[in-house]
């Protein structure tokens, strides 16, 4: 049980998921990783940091191209949105 006298340092604290506080890794599996990357192929960029930095631009409105977006759809960490191809964060 919560003590009922702590109360968040911020508004967003009030919000935050549990697994904010989490590392990645306990977020997504690299065997989840190398499941739903299966053959694509990124260069030199490791599978991680696609899922990073791709989310990270959707977050902040930037468009992102279509194997990244199909893979953070999988992750079921964005959800795609038909309306004027924009993502919802």
């Amino acid at each position: 049980m919560t003590d009922p006298t702590h109360f968040p340092a911020t508004y967003a604290e009030s919000f935050a998921p549990a697994a904010a506080d989490a590392p990645p890794q306990d977020i997504i599996s690299d065997e989840e990783i190398t499941r739903v990357h299966a053959n694509a192929n990124f260069g030199s960029m490791d599978k991680r940091d696609v899922v990073k930095w791709d989310l990270l631009k959707i977050a902040c409105g930037y468009h992102t191209g279509h194997t990244a977006r199909t893979i953070l759809l999988e992750h079921k960490l964005t959800r795609e949105c038909k309306r004027n191809h924009r993502y919802p964060p």
